[in-house]
């Protein structure tokens, strides 16, 4: 029991959250110079959760395919299948840094053309932890000078002891950024 008690406190001490390290790379620069942000994925990896329940005989599938998933579940009795995407995780995650970025300020915006940076989020292979829910390794916010495509802030959040909660690690970067802004 002792020891049990001894995991739960060394998780805790050490935290089961994601560290951060930022950069302010282009020394000159000042994030309050950028007014307008273009906001995009430049990698990013979905892994897909597949869960079935049944009573009697079942059984349940799912394809990835180009174009989205196919799943299936055949059963004798009672059966039921539940696919879900990593993908649509990580694309919440960017809503998520653009909600952020408007409420610091920023204007986000469609055009590269017109933007005075590029915000390029990645993320690790996001897949479904049935304790903890969405989770992946870590995840970088870089931003870059538009005009000259150098960079100005490259922020990351990584693995602290438990691998982290998508949704952990963007309140983290969320929470680097307003130290800069």
């Amino acid at each position: 029991m002792s020891k049990y008690i001894c995991i739960l406190l060394l998780i805790s001490l050490t935290g089961c959250g994601a560290t951060i390290h930022s950069q302010l790379v282009k020394k000159d620069a000042r994030m309050g110079d950028c007014k307008k942000v273009h906001l995009m994925i430049a990698t990013a990896g979905g892994g897909i959760s597949v869960t079935s329940a049944g009573m009697g005989s079942g059984t349940a599938s799912a394809n990835a395919t180009p174009t989205g998933v196919s799943a299936g579940a055949i059963g004798l009795g009672l059966s039921a299948s539940h696919v879900m995407s990593g993908n649509d995780q990580i694309n919440m995650a960017v809503q998520d840094i653009a909600f952020a970025l408007r409420d610091m300020g920023f204007d986000t915006i469609e055009k590269t053309g017109e933007a005075d940076a590029i915000a390029l989020f990645s993320i690790g292979t996001v897949r479904y932890d049935p304790l903890t829910g969405w989770i992946a390794d870590r995840a970088f916010l870089d931003f870059k000078d538009n005009k000259t495509g150098s960079m100005i802030l490259s922020i990351k959040a990584n693995t602290r002891f438990v691998t982290p909660t998508v949704g952990s690690l963007v309140r983290n970067i969320v929470s680097e950024l307003k130290k800069y802004r």
